[in-house]
């Protein structure tokens, strides 16, 4: 299954760090900074690591608002 979404560039890495080969981007980052990618979903565990890259993106952001001084 293929799904075609939108989503910031900076938190694209962390998918791609996930699903590698799995990632096609379709659309550079925007004035919005959007990047438009097609995700092919091979298994039921790829749910499962697009979910947690989103964790692992929301940790890393609540660990800087937590180390700045």
């Amino acid at each position: 299954m293929k799904a075609e979404i939108y989503i910031q560039s900076e938190r694209l890495v962390y998918l791609q760090e996930q699903l590698e080969d799995q990632i096609i981007i379709l659309k550079e980052a925007d004035e919005a900074d959007q990047v438009k990618i097609s995700i092919e979903i091979k298994r039921d565990t790829d749910l499962l690591h697009i979910f947690h890259s989103g964790v692992k993106y929301g940790l890393d952001k609540m660990q800087e608002v937590f180390t700045k001084k």
